[in-house]
């Protein structure tokens, strides 16, 4: 295995710190037995190889090569670091991921690094394979791997729909809406809206339950069901039940109630309204984070597109916009300049109307 690797000239390969030959070292630490070694490895190919796309395309056949091998251990960190090699170039940082809920369906995929890309869909095979591994974890980033790949959807949708079919694991059968999802918005497959649809109706473990909601909601938008909006009403309010096991899943940034309250807002105000309760409750024990996304979507529901005439005449406000501009001014967080959450006054036109509200 990686005979081939010294054959590679990577002094020739630029680098982001003007070192070449650790690469050689990285790939190879990547099957040590040490876990603090392998750590370090993957750890310093997401981060010193990052945009360096030739490297990216040196590197990726070798880290290809070990993910069909049986004894390779770590198998879902290589899975998730080839998927970000494969990820549009806007969510390069490994905190930059494309989470589910940030890349809209569009006719031309997001500019990627071509080579690199090309790269990563040689191991089609090899991704599609390890749906298979008895390592739970590794079904879930090969997934997560194949969904970034939309121009393989003809050949991974169907595969990633038996997947599910036969998948006992709850986690892995979530990951894999979120995997079909991610596919289905680019091939428009009416068969995954189903899919979801009779998920949100069966009687599945909640985890899987509200992931199909979520991708329901923002697949089906204004013609989401209701039973559909109050399971991630539910979860917003009982988060404790849910939040563990989805923190879990490689498409998630470890934000339950901010994720579900952007998916909230691919609904009409009015249909969502019901959730301005939870939302409202839920903002006072969320990170900053959660916070941001919750803020938004409260401003959404209250205000949508009468937002700038209510708030030019406060004495119009009616006692749901008053409530919600209420809470969001007690919330601490809101109030900091230095905090996500003050850029959504900003953005939604309300900084001056803090102050004015606070009086």
């Amino acid at each position: 295995m990686l005979e081939e690797l010294e054959k590679v000239d990577w002094q020739k390969l630029s680098h982001a710190h003007g070192e070449t030959l650790d690469i050689l070292g990285m790939i190879r630490n990547i099957a040590s037995d040490d876990s603090s070694i392998r750590a370090q490895a993957l750890f310093s190919l997401s981060n010193d190889i990052w945009h360096q796309e030739t490297i990216y395309e040196a590197a990726i056949p070798f880290l290809i090569e070990l993910l069909a091998a049986p004894t390779t251990p770590d198998k879902d960190a290589l899975l998730v670091l080839l998927a970000r090699l494969a990820a549009p170039q806007t969510h390069q940082h490994h905190h930059e991921l494309p989470a589910i809920d940030t890349l809209e369906a569009a006719d031309q995929p997001p500019a990627c690094m071509p080579q690199a890309r090309a790269a990563v869909r040689q191991g089609l095979a090899t991704y599609l394979a390890l749906l298979d591994e008895h390592n739970p974890r590794v079904r879930m980033c090969a997934a997560y791997t194949l969904a970034h790949l939309w121009e393989c959807a003809t050949t991974t949708l169907p595969r990633l729909l038996t997947a599910f079919i036969q998948e006992d694991d709850p986690r892995v059968r979530a990951n894999l809406l979120l995997s079909l999802e991610m596919l289905s918005r680019r091939e428009g497959s009416a068969e995954t809206t189903d899919l979801f649809l009779h998920t949100v109706n069966s009687r599945e473990e909640p985890l899987v339950k509200l992931v199909a909601a979520m991708a329901l909601t923002r697949q089906a938008r204004e013609k989401t069901p209701r039973r559909a909006v109050r399971i991630l009403v539910n979860a917003i309010a009982r988060p404790e039940l849910i939040a563990e096991a989805y923190d879990e899943l490689p498409w998630t940034d470890g934000s339950l109630i901010g994720d579900i309250s952007m998916t909230l807002r691919h609904l009409r105000p009015g249909m969502a309204k019901i959730a301005i309760p939870a939302l409202i409750d839920a903002l006072a024990n969320v990170g900053v984070y959660s916070a941001l996304s919750i803020t938004q979507t409260l401003l959404y529901l209250a205000f949508n597109d009468k937002r700038e005439r209510a708030l030019g005449i406060p004495q119009e406000l009616t006692s749901e916009q008053r409530l919600v501009l209420s809470v969001i001014s007690n919330c601490l967080t809101a109030w900091d300049t230095n905090s996500p959450v003050y850029t959504v006054w900003e953005a939604a036109c309300l900084a001056d109307f803090q102050n004015r509200l606070a009086s």
